[in-house]
């Protein structure tokens, strides 16, 4: 019984949360936690975006196991210019720009000159960084495409 209890932890892994900075790898993605360890990350197709972060303080959920995570949730908390941060699909609603956030669900417009340098990246994920207008609207001071620039814009 403890065998087989034992094989299915390394199968199914530990359940672990992690903050640390995010940064892609020629092999995947690691994150460089607080403590200055190091852990690879196993990416989904959900969190593909992790591996264009590039020091972003992120929080991370998954299963380790076999001496990797395999991420199932994420979040970034901190930009890097020290501004509050979006990280989302820029998908249309109601005729405007905007970025559903993963962070909080929400969706956020985005003002009419953001929308202008962001439209030619609809529907790719971004990492927006700036400030909120009015209700919901966001004014872009920093952006980052989540995506290889090779693959073709979706």
């Amino acid at each position: 019984m403890r065998i087989l209890s034992l094989s299915a932890l390394l199968l199914t892994g530990c359940a672990v949360r992690h903050t640390g900075f995010c940064y892609g790898t020629e092999t995947g993605a690691e994150l460089r936690l607080l403590d200055g360890k190091v852990e690879r990350l196993v990416l989904a197709e959900d969190s593909a975006p992790l591996h264009f972060l590039e020091g972003h303080t992120t929080e991370i959920e998954g299963k380790k196991a076999l001496g990797r995570i395999h991420v199932e949730d994420w979040r970034v908390h901190d930009g890097l210019h020290g501004l509050p941060v979006w990280v989302g699909p820029l998908v249309s609603h109601a005729g405007e720009l905007g970025i559903q956030d993963r962070n909080s669900g929400v969706f956020y417009y985005l003002d009419p000159a953001s929308a202008r340098s962001l439209d030619p990246y609809f529907g790719d994920v971004v990492l927006l960084e700036g400030w909120v207008q009015d209700a919901r609207r966001v004014k872009v001071a920093y952006f980052r495409v989540l995506a290889d620039p090779e693959d073709p814009p979706s």
